[in-house]
């Protein structure tokens, strides 16, 4: 399985040399400083679905860029893989012994628990299932616990921000269980066509193909200036 994570372009050459590492208590790698249920501190945060969204948010400085990193999780160790708390909190709504509070503190509640939920059911199959892959199926996000090794890196792709601001647009999601549901596999296609360079001009489709093909999962991603591919996947099947 090919995971993603989205950070500051200018973090990429460190993080090829030495893996990607959780942002700790530092505060120049909180990206979510305005959330008051921020991030574990010790995980690094994957998603089929959403990297480029958060490359965006993460991208500032004088010369801000995007990067989004590809890890390839048969090169991780599974048992460092965990549910994101966001999807423990929003799968626990309203069922028994509910947790009481606002959902930044049911959050927080779930993220110094979030390492002991280890198996959930599947409500589709009603078989079980690690909670790491319920969070990706159901949320499009997981967390890996620790350091991403540097050779799960197998490619990364990076673009200058402020050039390409417009692309916000297309990667402005609303990170729930029902969007997930409705728009995930739009994102997935979005990401796989951003590392494969898979780019349309926008003004060969007219506005209501474009909408047909969003909800088709074949959406339109535009050309993207100073787009940049690192492939390393040659080098780690030396």
């Amino acid at each position: 399985m090919l995971l993603y994570h989205g950070t500051n372009g200018t973090w990429l050459n460190n993080i090829l040399r030495r893996g990607l590492e959780p942002r700790g208590r530092r505060p120049a790698r909180d990206n979510w400083k305005h959330v008051p249920h921020r991030s574990n501190p010790s995980c690094v945060y994957l998603t089929d679905s959403y990297a480029p969204y958060f490359a965006f948010n993460a991208a500032r400085g004088r010369n801000p860029s995007c990067a989004v990193i590809e890890i390839d999780t048969d090169l991780l160790n599974e048992g460092n893989l965990f549910s994101d708390e966001d999807f423990i909190e929003q799968a626990s709504r309203d069922v028994d012994d509910p947790v009481p509070g606002t959902m930044s503190q049911r959050t927080l509640y779930f993220r110094a628990r979030q390492f002991e939920y280890v198996e959930a059911q599947d409500p589709d199959t009603l078989q079980p299932i690690p909670w790491w892959r319920a969070s990706l199926r159901y949320l499009g996000t997981c967390c890996h616990r620790g350091t991403i090794p540097p050779n799960a890196i197998t490619r990364a792709v990076t673009w200058p921000h402020v050039r390409n601001a417009h692309l916000a647009f297309i990667w402005d999601p609303t990170i729930t269980v029902l969007n997930q549901h409705i728009m995930g596999n739009s994102y997935r296609a979005l990401t796989r066509k951003l590392l494969a360079g898979e780019f349309e001009n926008p003004r060969s489709v007219t506005s209501e193909e474009r909408l047909t093909r969003l909800m088709s999962h074949d959406p339109v991603l535009p050309p993207i200036n100073g787009w940049r591919l690192v492939d390393r996947r040659s080098a780690l099947a030396a």
